[in-house]
């Protein structure tokens, strides 16, 4: 199962107008959702007058205290001509009888149907819901204005958009542009549309959020890159995406195909979990290893290990996982089947990655179990030392590292979601050629603080050497499912330093070897 890959809130008007960058100096006018149209008063005709002393005719029902006319007798079974009988003291009725203080139809209502005297003007009323605008408030966007449904349909209608509240002069038309000047003020829009035989009726929008910053502000965190990347060499392929909120985007040759490491193992994961999500394999499978999907995904994550992760891409097939990769907008990515030290070669962007983890954390990419499961084995990697390093104390990451080494120098990567304090954002660094641990972090904090608006001086995260412990009594042992060498209490803290699939070799309390994965816990883990 696939969701199909895919943004404004309402507030109260509040703030004073602030005048607009080449706008013009006409005075704002407060926003008014009052009727326009003026409204003739409904004409009540009177009733005609009774004349005193009439009699009702043979087929009126006579009211109760209808009493005779004295010395008036019908003659049985005879019908008096009309006019053989006058009614005494009879009064005409007159043709009408104004109502008291009774206010004319102006003149200009619409003409009767001889084109002589005007008829009074209707006063039906539109029916309508509160209107919506369309668009991400980021400066540098353009807003929409959407009427939605009006009974009947308006004729004409007509906008005007307003700042926190007051009429922005000239802007009237269905589109309005936002610029620099507009970011931390909320934007609404004046609707009134207009319909013969209808009372005017203008409806305002709800409020949008404050503008956010947008193009000029993504300028001025793509500078703050550069230096980074002055600093550390342009060996780099940075992309910076934020999630909601401005969804600021900037990149520094995102474009650049580059050897990921083993980032490229996100892509293996996401595919092995999104045929789980359709049924074409399933997470306890038992692979040619022996080890189930299920743990050969927590390997390949935790770990990074690169024998499930061979494991895994046996089991998708190289060329069907690349037509896969293709087909949903990876286009820089690839598997090949040439080895290197890490036993396949491969390409990607950082480009490609951050889109990939831009629908994981937007829930576009798989279901929602096979979403968190992911998030999670990434938020518990215990790799901490790129992007992990780029971000204050009590800041969660979820990331996928990779390092190789290769004759033209040493590959470093990361990729991952920052849940920023007031900015997610996804990232991902490609770096080689000699790439570093500490450029990365570097880039990362850059990010970070310039999204969440902190200063330079803000400290980052130190992670702990040991990042695993053990859950009880555990058994080192001196080779994978070997000789027992030691046994160590449960909650020990261990080091970790590379895998064998579900065997992880690492130092506790002064003692090497190798420890069970059912034995141990990310330290990390939430």
């Amino acid at each position: 199962m696939r969701a199909t890959i895919a943004a404004a809130a309402a507030a109260v008007l509040v703030g004073a107008f602030v005048p607009l960058e080449g706008v013009g100096t006409a005075s704002a006018e407060p926003l008014s959702a009052a009727a326009v149209a003026h409204v003739a008063p409904d004409e009540t005709a009177a009733p005609p007058s009774a004349a005193p002393g009439e009699s009702p005719s043979p087929d009126d029902s006579p009211a109760p205290d209808v009493t005779p006319i004295p010395d008036e007798t019908p003659v049985p079974d005879e019908t008096p001509a009309p006019d053989q009988t006058p009614v005494p003291d009879e009064t005409p009725v007159p043709d009408e009888t104004p109502v008291p203080d009774e206010t004319p139809v102006p003149d200009d209502g619409a003409p009767s149907p001889d084109g002589n005297s005007p008829q009074p003007r209707a006063t039906a009323e539109f029916q309508t819901v509160v209107p919506q605008i369309a668009g991400n408030p980021r400066e540098g966007a353009t807003l929409k204005a959407n009427a939605g449904y009006w009974t009947p349909s308006p004729t004409t209608f007509s906008y005007h958009w307003a700042l926190d509240g007051k009429k922005i002069p000239g802007a009237t038309s269905r589109t309005f542009t936002l610029t620099p000047a507009h970011v931390g003020h909320k934007i609404s829009v004046l609707f009134t549309g207009s319909r013969p035989g209808y009372t005017t009726r203008a409806v305002v929008s709800a409020q949008t959020v404050p503008v956010w910053p947008g193009v000029a502000d993504e300028k001025a965190l793509l500078d703050k890159l550069k230096v980074r990347l002055d600093e550390y060499g342009w060996k780099y392929g940075v992309t910076i995406r934020e999630i909601g909120g401005a969804q600021r985007s900037v990149t520094a040759y995102g474009n650049s195909k580059k050897e990921p490491a083993s980032v490229s193992k996100l892509y293996i994961a996401y595919a092995v979990l999104d045929n789980s999500d359709n049924g074409i394999t399933s997470l306890g499978r038992k692979l040619s290893s022996g080890y189930t999907v299920r743990e050969c995904l927590r390997a390949m994550i935790e770990v990074s290990d690169n024998y499930c992760a061979r494991d895994l891409l046996a089991l998708l097939g190289r060329s069907k996982l690349n037509t896969k990769l293709a087909r949903e907008g990876y286009g820089a990515t690839q598997f090949f089947s040439g080895t290197n030290s890490s036993g396949w070669t491969k390409t990607t962007t950082a480009n490609d990655l951050a889109l990939l983890l831009q629908r994981l954390q937007t829930g576009s990419l798989l279901s929602p179990g096979s979403t968190k499961y992911l998030i999670d084995l990434m938020k518990t990697q215990i790799w901490k030392t790129r992007i992990g390093s780029g971000v204050p104390e009590g800041i969660s990451t979820a990331s996928k590292v990779g390092e190789l080494w290769l004759s033209s120098g040493m590959v470093q990567a990361d990729a991952g979601i920052v849940y920023g304090a007031k900015s997610t954002f996804v990232i991902s660094v490609l770096g080689s050629g000699g790439a570093s641990k500490e450029a990365i972090a570097a880039i990362t904090k850059t990010a970070y603080l310039h999204l969440n608006q902190l200063p330079s001086s803000t400290k980052t995260k130190v992670y702990p050497k040991a990042q695993m412990k053990t859950t009880r009594s555990t058994v080192v042992r001196s080779t994978p499912g070997g000789g027992a060498v030691a046994t160590i209490p449960g909650g020990t803290k261990v080091e970790i330093v590379h895998s064998q699939r579900g065997q992880y070799w690492g130092m506790a309390a002064g003692k090497r070897g190798w420890f069970t994965f059912v034995d141990l816990r990310s330290r990390f883990a939430g």
